[in-house]
């Protein structure tokens, strides 16, 4: 994540503070690691329903659908809403990524996964080996 914010969660995009003497590595989409993805139980209409944060970073990946649906990062569906989506949209599924399909797994509705893999670059695969082997030699 790009950003002027250096705080770590929850006020800002990182998850460790930065600190004088750290090492760090910072990986960019695109240079050092790829998004892939593959749908999973498709069909011809579809609504995308998803609570992730940033969900236009989804975009790029979608097949052509009926509509989007955004809410909150994290929030709660009840199966009684995604019936009424599929009904108003009139679509065959609901299209979401396994953070939300977890969710709603139980209310047996037809759901089309997105599914998203990370392809790392031959430069971050070495960077990683490296340091791998420097840390077993340290221990040595």
């Amino acid at each position: 994540v790009t950003s002027k914010n250096n705080f770590c969660l929850p006020s800002g995009p990182f998850r460790e503070r930065h600190w004088q003497g750290k090492e760090v590595v910072h990986v960019k989409e695109e240079r050092d690691f790829f998004r892939k993805t593959e749908l999973k139980k498709s069909s011809d209409s579809m609504i995308l329903v998803t609570a992730i944060a940033r969900p236009q970073r989804l975009d790029p990946f979608l097949p052509t659908l009926k509509a989007k649906k955004y809410y909150e990062d994290h929030y709660f569906f009840t199966k009684n809403e995604l019936e009424q989506l599929i009904k108003e949209y009139n679509c065959a599924s609901i299209l979401m990524t396994y953070k939300d399909y977890v969710k709603v797994e139980a209310f047996n509705l037809p759901i089309t996964l997105l599914d998203l893999h990370v392809e790392l670059s031959a430069t971050l695969i070495k960077k990683i080996d490296t340091y791998i082997e420097e840390t077993d030699v340290k221990k040595d």
